[in-house]
């Protein structure tokens, strides 16, 4: 069920001309201001940074650069400039590709003033025979990214830990731009491929192929077999000796500190990578599994929305339960399986959502289980909260460990952080699921340090 729904999820992009959204809130990442001179701050080793806001949801001080490369696959040849896997038609599996991948990193101060921020075209990551059928009209919105095209890496500070991002089923590398965004802004380059068999055009297309042709008409794919593992292993191996198109990235990016996170069936597949070369960071964000033990694992984060219909959040509690230690569970009250990524929030003009604009104009897939399938509800949380508390817990985890920062006190206030309803918080009433278990050998249901606040998970999750 959870390829199906992603495939109807992700049709949100369509929706949108302008991608790496950032959601309008309190706690999304924006352009920092430019007049304000941050100060330098030391990092794990030798690494130098930039001072940040204690608040783990607010951006950083640098502005965010974005490039799209290309990353060859088994030999993969030249890229040819199309979205999603290129250098091939269709190809049988084993045969060369290039990943299309989207890199964030922090800029130089300054660097973004009268630049003009990354926009994309949605109808990019549709099947190939669906593009035309979407007119302009419908996807023109007014969504900025936050991120700039080729601005020059700041490489005065760093090196910078990497973040690989992997997206979940039908969905595409810019999904969860948000949190990229974000992360990049404090000072960690962050990169998301889209994964074949598992992205927007293979899934709307696996879809389509069960409805038949008659349907929509043809709705062929990339042909090529879903092996999530083989295009992480190939982004593991390019950001190590960057050369080519990551060759900006050559002396600024630190791959001996690493992190890997997904959403959905890239959370899985994240969860599962922990013995990938320098995985000292974990976070599964919806996740079916437990992550796996590894000899270089340092800290495990699990988030969801509560109200997930798609993964419910009961597996993602019995997945922290089996994860190794140091380990953190937060449970967003009242949100769904969308909340880690920004596809609820892309409208277009006409304020048509995935469903109706995919339906409207007979897209290949959608109308097989849009309707049932599509996590997203005006009663939820919503974009303001939800991203904020996103940022919080993922950004704390992620400076903790690859920048030596002490983030005890942003988790000691995390719940209270988001209880006031005046502040952009929670209803009055409403509470963050927390627990951790920072010991090895600790049992969950404890706060090994006796910072955690708020409600605890004890074996289950509250209603």
């Amino acid at each position: 069920m959870v390829r199906e729904v992603a495939a109807f999820v992700t049709l949100a992009a369509m929706c949108a001309v302008e991608g790496c959204s950032s959601k309008s809130s309190a706690g999304a990442s924006s352009p920092p201001d430019a007049a304000v001179v941050p100060v330098e701050t030391a990092g794990c080793g030798t690494t130098r940074l930039l001072s940040v806001p204690d608040d783990p949801s607010l951006p950083g001080p640098w502005p965010v650069g974005v490039q799209t490369v290309f990353i060859p696959v088994n030999g993969g040849g030249p890229a040819d400039g199309g979205v999603g896997v290129t250098g091939m038609d269709g190809g049988a599996p084993g045969t060369g590709f290039s990943l299309t991948t989207e890199i964030w990193y922090p800029a130089t101060i300054g660097s973004e003033v009268g630049q003009t921020q990354k926009t994309y075209d949605f109808r990019d990551w549709l099947p190939p025979s669906q593009r035309s059928k979407v007119p302009d009209s419908a996807v023109a919105t007014q969504f900025q990214s936050g991120c700039y095209p080729n601005l020059p890496l700041d490489a005065t500070h760093g090196p910078y830990p990497a973040v690989i991002f992997i997206h979940g089923t039908g969905s595409i590398r810019i999904g969860s731009g948000s949190e990229a965004v974000q992360w990049a802004s404090r000072g960690f380059i962050v990169v998301a491929a889209d994964h074949p068999g598992l992205d927007m055009e293979d899934s709307l297309a696996e879809a389509g192929e069960l409805l038949g042709a008659a349907a929509n008409g043809p709705c062929p794919g990339s042909g090529i077999a879903q092996d999530v593992s083989r295009d992480v292993d190939a982004e593991i191996g390019a950001l190590t000796t960057p050369s080519g198109d990551l060759g900006f990235l050559a002396g600024s990016i630190d791959m001996t500190r690493i992190a890997i996170s997904g959403h959905s069936q890239g959370a899985g597949d994240a969860a599962s990578f922990s013995g990938k070369p320098n995985v000292e960071v974990d976070m599964p964000l919806a996740t079916p599994s437990a992550v796996s033990p590894s000899s270089t694992l340092k800290s495990v984060l699990i988030m969801a929305g509560e109200s997930d219909k798609v993964i419910p959040f009961m597996d993602d509690v019995t997945s922290y339960g089996s994860s190794p230690a140091p380990k953190r569970l937060v449970g967003i009250p009242n949100d769904g399986h969308l909340v880690p990524t920004d596809l609820c929030y892309l409208t277009n003009t006409q304020g048509q959502n995935i469903e109706q604009a995919g339906e409207q104009y007979d897209v290949c897939g959608v109308a097989a289980v849009g309707r049932l399938l599509f996590d997203c509800s005006s009663s939820y949380l919503g974009e303001t909260t939800g991203n904020a508390i996103m940022n919080y817990a993922t950004t704390a985890a992620l400076e903790e460990t690859l920048h030596c920062v002490d983030r005890s006190r942003a988790w000691a206030n995390l719940v209270s952080h988001f209880a006031a309803p005046d502040a952009g918080g929670l209803d009055a009433g409403v509470t963050l699921e927390f627990d951790q278990d920072l010991e090895s050998g600790s049992e969950a249901g404890t706060s090994s340090d006796g910072g955690a606040e708020g409600a605890v998970v004890d074996g289950g999750a509250e209603d």
